[in-house]
């Protein structure tokens, strides 16, 4: 009786080393009838799942007991076969992980080298993450509240979250705004200011920085650019509506 159920506990093992190579492989696509792309290997997904934990680890069980006639050793075998299909999943996952880190720090690699080509900083990858995520260097805060910034007669108050490697070793960011001249493509630059650090903080945790524009001549434009610099060049820009006279 134990040489069946070593066998059968061996068989298990076997299988499951054949199982993970048939899934880390995707063997069952070749099969005409099983091939899927995208959310279509849902179903596939299912049917591994299906295969591995239920049907796989009863058809030991009804060999166990065929070949020995016995409840007990059934139902070690069947949780034998169940331990095995388990760890097979487990490490489909670790590997399927660590694949998934290594593509996306390989793509992070090569966005930044792309951003050093083309002469800006890598901090600015940074720059796409949510406006009120603490990582993110900038956020012009003018915009979170769903209204488009506006310069007119009063100018513009302008605050901005840093993050403290976005600031200079001079203590300000710098604010630039530019217009467009109506008929062109062209920007003029209106003025330059500071923002100062302010004694509280982001709720996020990150710096408050506020400066103003005052009023002054926006070349009869009717939008303009709003362009915040922090170290090393990177920067976060807004769209702003300029307000006539």
């Amino acid at each position: 009786m134990p040489f069946k159920l070593t066998l059968l506990t061996f068989l298990s093992l076997l299988s499951a080393v054949a199982f993970y190579f048939v899934v880390r492989l995707d063997l069952l696509r070749q099969v005409p009838g099983f091939y899927c792309e995208s959310f279509g290997c849902i179903g596939l997904g299912v049917m591994y799942l299906g295969l591995g934990l239920v049907v796989i680890p009863l058809l030991f069980a009804l060999g166990a007991y065929l070949m020995t006639r016995r409840f007990r050793y059934t139902a070690v075998v069947a949780l034998i076969s169940l331990g095995c299909m388990s760890a097979a999943f487990a490490a489909l996952h670790i590997v399927s992980s660590a694949e998934t880190r290594a593509a996306v720090v390989q793509a992070e690699q090569e966005e930044a080298a792309l951003f050093e080509q083309i002469g800006l900083p890598s901090a600015q990858m940074q720059q796409d993450r949510p406006l009120l995520d603490p990582q993110r260097p900038l956020t012009i805060v003018n915009q979170l509240d769903g209204v488009q910034a506006s310069f007119g007669a009063q100018g513009l108050e302008v605050r901005v979250y840093a993050t403290d490697d976005a600031v200079p070793d001079a203590g300000t960011l710098t604010a630039r705004l530019w217009v467009f001249v109506p008929g062109t493509t062209e920007k003029r630059d209106i003025s330059e200011i500071l923002l100062r650090p302010q004694d509280h903080t982001a709720p996020d945790g990150r710096r408050v920085f506020v400066g103003t524009f005052r009023p002054g001549d926006a070349f009869g434009a009717d939008r303009a650019q709003l362009v915040v610099t922090g170290r090393e060049g990177v920067f976060e820009a807004l769209d702003v509506v300029v307000q006539a006279p």
